[in-house]
């Protein structure tokens, strides 16, 4: 009996038809001991973390950097890669560049220790994150807005403060790398200072912020700054 031959086109139309599927996708002045303080201090180093949107391998590093705050929650330059508002209090005083944690980074106005408590002021940046260290740090991570500074930065009303390690010796004037005179950061009022954009303020014994206390010594309230619970914190920059 003769053999039919419809097996045979079956199998060359399925063929065909897998081909052209797969041929469908494409190929797509300040004491030495405080410089040494600051010099001293470990630069708090980089973590990876894996791919919340499954973009990549699972244990490939995020590009992009978390929140910026320790708590979880940033309160000015929202939306921004590099830097970030962060609202906290802390009850260790003083802002050195580089510092680490006290309190296991649980500060912040949503963390654990919202009142501070033996925290200090980078228990309010996430890991991976320091309090930005000066004007020129905060410019490298985009804290320059439209007009050049920092002015409305910040989601809080009033005039909230956020502050970093920025070094001065005074008369509001912004030195490169000494002198503990005063606090400089970015604020929604901004006040006179020199040789700071894109900060736009300070603050100091004769000029303070709400919610802040700078001690009596008013040539060193950098070292001796802590916040009370309220609007204004820090500026935590990426690592």
């Amino acid at each position: 009996m003769k053999k039919s031959a419809l097996p045979v086109v079956i199998l060359l139309v399925a063929g065909s038809a897998a081909l052209g599927a797969c041929n469908s996708f494409s190929s797509a002045d300040v004491p030495a001991d405080v410089a040494d303080a600051e010099a001293d201090q470990a630069v708090i180093g980089s973590d990876g973390a894996r791919d919340p949107d499954g973009g990549g391998r699972p244990d490939s590093p995020d590009p992009r950097p978390p929140d910026g705050c320790s708590d979880g929650t940033r309160e000015g330059f929202v939306g921004a890669p590099g830097i970030a508002a962060c609202e906290g209090a802390w009850s260790l005083p003083g802002i050195l560049a580089n510092a680490q944690p006290k309190c296991g980074r649980a500060g912040g106005n949503q963390g654990t220790k919202p009142d501070g408590t033996g925290c200090g002021a980078d228990d309010l940046c996430a890991s991976s994150w320091h309090v930005c260290r000066d004007a020129a740090d905060v410019g490298a991570h985009g804290g320059a807005l439209a007009d050049g500074v920092c002015t409305g930065s910040a989601a809080d009303a009033g005039q909230a403060f956020f502050a970093t390690a920025q070094p001065s010796n005074g008369t509001n004037t912004c030195t490169p790398d000494a002198g503990a005179d005063d606090v400089f950061g970015c604020a929604n009022v901004a006040s006179q200072v020199n040789g700071c954009a894109p900060l736009n303020a300070a603050i100091g014994t004769f000029q303070p912020s709400a919610g802040f206390m700078l001690g009596s010594d008013s040539t060193h309230e950098r070292l001796n700054v802590l916040k009370f619970p309220g609007p204004g914190g820090v500026l935590c920059c990426h690592d």
